[in-house]
């Protein structure tokens, strides 16, 4: 095969992954971000028996799309996310129901920040 031909495969190749990579990290933010979402109604509600039942599901979600975002994002921006999670967790546990929510509401930025940071623009792609 000549060159001309493997760089255009190259360059094919290249652009599936990135969209395929880009669409991964939206639906799966943005998935999380309706969970942890939830998770605050759910504290702000002031029900322990609920918020524990949301913070299982929004931490089992999180840790399903874990691998795949280490892969493509660095493990910096992943434990930022669990760092925030566990934090929420740890004062919901100790009865401190607004610096639970504050935590959760730092969660939510990151992952919007994630999404928005992986958009393809001009300082992305340059």
């Amino acid at each position: 095969m000549n060159r001309a031909a493997m760089g255009f495969v190259f360059l094919a190749v290249s652009l599936i992954l990135g969209a395929l990579s880009l669409a991964f990290i939206e639906v799966g933010c943005n998935s999380l971000i309706e969970d942890v979402e939830y998770t605050l109604e759910c504290v702000a509600e002031n029900d322990p028996q609920k918020s524990s039942e949301a913070f299982t599901v929004t931490v089992d979600k999180w840790e399903a799309y874990k691998p795949v975002l280490n892969l493509l994002l660095g493990q910096g921006e992943t434990i930022e996310i669990r760092a925030d999670l566990n934090k929420a967790i740890f004062y919901m546990n100790s009865g401190d129901f607004e610096t639970s929510i504050l935590h959760l509401q730092e969660c939510k930025a990151d992952l919007n920040r994630i999404i928005s940071s992986n958009e393809p623009n001009i300082t992305t792609i340059f």
